[in-house]
């Protein structure tokens, strides 16, 4: 595909029997880490002087409690003094991330373009901020709500989150992330089957590490799959330690009464419901 660096094929049925949800199955991904996207703080800085009072000197991006630059919500002069333009160049190496379809950041770093697919969920990709010779990873993202096909997806603790992380020590996904997915149309909580495939992109997660639970929960009468996700590291791979990057994952659904739902592709966009979910992560200071 365009931005992902592993694909996985992970689809399996889940069967609910009466009112009560005991059938699971797993499947191995890749993984990055995540922490509440409205509590986040970021801070990165570009020193080139030792000394004096003049703010321009040093080239600054505040994130403050934001996890990124969000598409529709902020433009990168919310986060910057006001010293010159900026110039910006999307990175695109695997732990970099990626934005949605139809979407991308310019090299005057507004955003261009708009969510081109209809997929619930947040995504984010680092892109290097220059002014004056001074260049920050900066990440940038994208969220959306709802989707035109009628389905839900609910992400907790966010569709996008942040969090920092030890560059000396192991590396796992915070805030318990999980992914919450309702069909359209109500499927009897004792007569449903859901299927699913997702690629990811495992940032400086190892890949054997990634899991994408599932689990049918019964919530009046109506089946609703819930997706908990889980990646680690023993041992960061050393050109991420001091930088920030992103683990991002896609989901594809078939949401159906039991029996109607086979294993799907996850390259395919013949199915029911897809699902987004990123989380960024930066060192710690």
């Amino acid at each position: 595909m365009r931005r992902l660096s592993l694909s996985l094929c992970a689809a399996l049925a889940l069967a609910l029997l009466g009112c009560s949800s005991d059938t699971s199955g797993d499947t191995d991904g890749t993984s990055s880490s995540t922490t509440d996207a409205s509590s986040s703080s970021s801070t990165t800085s570009a020193d080139t002087s030792s000394s004096g009072p003049d703010l321009c000197e040093t080239f600054t991006v505040e994130l403050g409690d934001e996890p990124c630059v969000r598409f529709g919500v902020h433009q990168i002069a919310d986060f910057v003094e006001d010293c010159g333009p900026v110039t910006c160049t999307p990175r695109t190496e695997p732990a970099d991330g990626f934005l949605p379809d139809a979407l991308s950041v310019g090299a005057d770093c507004s955003f261009e373009g708009t969510v081109g697919e209809d997929r619930i969920g947040g995504w984010a990709q680092i892109v290097d901020v220059e002014r004056d010779g001074q260049t920050l990873m900066v990440p940038f993202c994208a969220v959306q709500e709802t989707s035109f096909a009628g389905y839900t997806v609910e992400a907790t603790p966010g569709p996008v989150v942040a969090q920092t992380f030890d560059p000396a020590g192991a590396v796992a996904l915070d805030s318990d992330p999980t992914l919450r997915v309702r069909p359209a149309q109500d499927c009897p909580g004792d007569d449903c089957s859901f299927s699913f495939a997702f690629t990811v992109s495992p940032g400086g997660f190892d890949p054997g590490t990634v899991v994408l639970g599932a689990e049918i929960e019964d919530e009046g009468g109506v089946g609703t799959l819930v997706q908990p996700i889980s990646a680690s590291n023993k041992m960061l791979d050393p050109e991420l330690a001091d930088r920030p990057w992103v683990f991002g994952i896609e989901v594809n659904y078939c949401l159906q009464p039991a029996g109607a739902c086979a294993l799907i592709d996850p390259n395919s966009d013949a199915t029911d419901a897809f699902a987004a979910f990123a989380a960024i992560m930066q060192p710690q200071e």
